[in-house]
């Protein structure tokens, strides 16, 4: 499936500080999604390991790639992905059901460049 831009415009829940997200930085963040039932789906606090990536144009999940950018260390922000913009009308069984609309809140716990200058 072609991932689009989120359904909706990521909402700042925390602005952080520091420098902004850009393209290239590798960052550490907290990820917590919720199906529209209210069912948890993934929970890197939960698991109590933070998810790890360098942001880049086709990257691991283009949609995160582009929710992270701006971001600020300490910040939190709120996105609802509906399946055209996530993870399509199959979704990842048994994980994300079919169709998902999930609300996914960001944790930006540390931003910094990549170790190759980008």
């Amino acid at each position: 499936a072609v991932l689009q831009t989120p359904a909706a415009a990521p909402q700042d829940i925390v602005a952080g500080s520091g420098r902004a997200v850009q393209p290239g930085d590798v960052v550490v963040i907290h990820l917590v999604a919720e199906s529209a039932e209210g069912r948890t789906v993934a929970d890197t606090r939960k698991r109590g390991l933070p998810f790890v990536f360098q942001v880049a144009e086709g990257g691991v999940e283009p949609w995160l790639d582009r929710c992270v950018r701006g971001m600020r260390a300490g910040g939190v922000r709120r996105v609802v992905l509906g399946p055209e913009s996530g993870y399509g009308e199959d979704g990842v069984p048994p994980v994300v059901p079919p169709a998902a609309t999930l609300t996914v809140t960001l944790t930006l716990l540390e931003a910094r460049s990549a170790p190759n200058g980008r």
